[in-house]
């Protein structure tokens, strides 16, 4: 299960540092579908994998100096008496 993990913590951390992906995902969508069936046996498999996925893409863009799309719009706008 951690490949997987780590290709969705990678599309999540592209996403939110808008990452340009390829054009051509058809190895990305094979990659992905080959794990659909492996997990067939138990549904909630991918829920747990994208939960594990998106809390090490939290923990990859606290990193961040740009922080992502969300801390964008959390950041307080800065006051002219700061500087």
């Amino acid at each position: 299960m951690g490949e997987l993990i780590a290709e969705l913590t990678s599309a999540f951390v592209s996403w939110q540092l808008d990452i340009p992906q390829g054009q051509d995902l058809a190895n990305v969508k094979a990659y992905l579908a080959s794990w659909l069936r492996a997990m067939e046996d138990d549904q909630k498999w991918i829920l747990k994998a994208a939960a594990s996925a998106s809390r090490a893409a939290d923990l990859i863009l606290s990193f961040s100096a740009a922080g992502g799309k969300e801390a964008e719009t959390e950041r307080e706008p800065e006051s002219a008496d700061a500087a």
